[in-house]
């Protein structure tokens, strides 16, 4: 960040210096105010230095600390927007790139070139792990793409891609008894835009986030009649993604004729190997070693684990594979009441890395199945 952000010169609006400290317009000092975003937070994600940090400009808020901020100051919706413009254009500035003045937004989302360059930015953003900035992003571009019913209608699929980015993100910062709710409308709208417009790779990301949102739910049947029903009307890349959802339900549900059938498809995909980018194979292998060794193929899942190249994948990746590695080892323990400890420990010391702790429902699975091995190896060893 510079030394004055967009936002740190608008938040100059709300407060003045009295000596040595900063009195904000509702005669709150800097430490009163960040501890009552504190606790209108829920006793997270602000604290006094954070508050300072963003007042100077060294880093920017969250739309969560923003909405904060406006509410205890009691800030009218006329300013509120300003604010939120101004982290809108910090945002832009720090991850796409681009400064421009927020009267010139709509020309800013009617260039292709940008359009690309804002999902493509979410994307990796998402895949490295920087969920919560990839969500700032996201509802920028949401408040900003319905702005106007001019802004609203020429960029109706920007806004269908974007809520699809959304779901991606949500489905790693949400849990999986309140996600289909929190989800449902996001989905639905997706789809609503993506058949209206006739776009295929909308309709292809729309409907394959319906079917894994059902997945991450644990809803396993809706999701595999919901893959099956839809699968030739998305390209290639989200085949695979159905291909590797569909594994898994298959082997979860116990249904043998249905998961065999998948596990050839999916055999067929591998064999066009140069079609697909490293990441595609890596996360192909990873579903079929976890399939694999739920069915009680445990070998068979372990050869599949060690054709995985993870020396270039991104960190939702590398994730995705120190989750199936554990998911391996549990099987295994489950099935035969020994597995490589040393194995264990070394995988939760790999996914204990800053960068993959942002994964939070890989995370929630590879801590539990670890300390179920762990608490039965201790009673075990009484």
């Amino acid at each position: 960040m510079t030394a004055a952000s967009n936002l740190s010169r608008a938040l100059g609006s709300y407060f003045k210096h009295k000596g040595n400290r900063l009195v904000f317009t509702n005669g709150q000092t800097l430490n009163q105010l960040a501890i009552e975003m504190w606790g209108y937070l829920g006793f997270h994600g602000v604290d006094s230095s954070i508050l300072s940090k963003v007042i100077t400009g060294k880093r920017l808020f969250t739309y969560e600390q923003l909405y904060a901020f406006c509410k205890i100051l009691r800030i009218n919706e006329v300013d509120k927007y300003s604010l939120e413009n101004a982290l809108g254009k910090d945002l832009l500035a720090k991850h796409v790139g681009v400064v421009v003045p927020i009267s010139d937004i709509d020309e800013l989302v009617a260039d292709s070139y940008l359009k690309n360059l804002i999902l493509c930015e979410i994307k990796k953003l998402r895949e490295k792990g920087n969920l919560h900035e990839a969500m700032e992003i996201i509802c920028f571009f949401e408040k900003i793409l319905n702005f106007t019913p001019k802004i609203k209608k020429t960029n109706i699929s920007l806004m269908a891609k974007i809520l699809n980015e959304k779901v991606r993100c949500l489905i790693f910062t949400e849990k999986s008894e309140n996600f289909i709710q929190k989800v449902k409308n996001i989905n639905n709208l997706a789809l609503q835009i993506a058949k209206e417009t006739k776009e295929p790779d909308i309709i292809s990301m729309s409907q394959g986030n319906i079917g894994g949102s059902y997945y991450v739910a644990g809803r396993l049947k809706d999701s595999a009649e919901y893959l099956e029903k839809t699968f030739f009307n998305v390209d290639e890349d989200t085949q695979i993604e159905y291909l590797r959802t569909l594994l898994n339900d298959y082997a979860f549900l116990g249904d043998q004729y249905q998961y065999k059938k998948t596990y050839l498809r999916t055999e067929r995909i591998l064999n066009r190997q140069n079609t697909y980018n490293n990441s595609h194979i890596a996360s192909i292998y990873e579903a079929m070693a976890r399939s694999s060794a739920l069915i009680g193929n445990i070998g068979h899942a372990r050869k599949l684990l060690q054709r995985i190249n993870t020396s270039k994948l991104e960190s939702f990746y590398q994730s995705e594979i120190i989750r199936g590695k554990i998911f391996v080892c549990y099987q295994e323990f489950l099935k035969n009441k020994t597995t490589d400890i040393d194995e264990v420990k070394h995988l939760l010391n790999k996914s204990s890395k800053n960068k993959l702790l942002l994964f939070k429902r890989h995370q929630a699975q590879i801590k539990s199945m670890s300390q179920k091995i762990y608490a039965s190896k201790i009673s075990n060893a009484n």
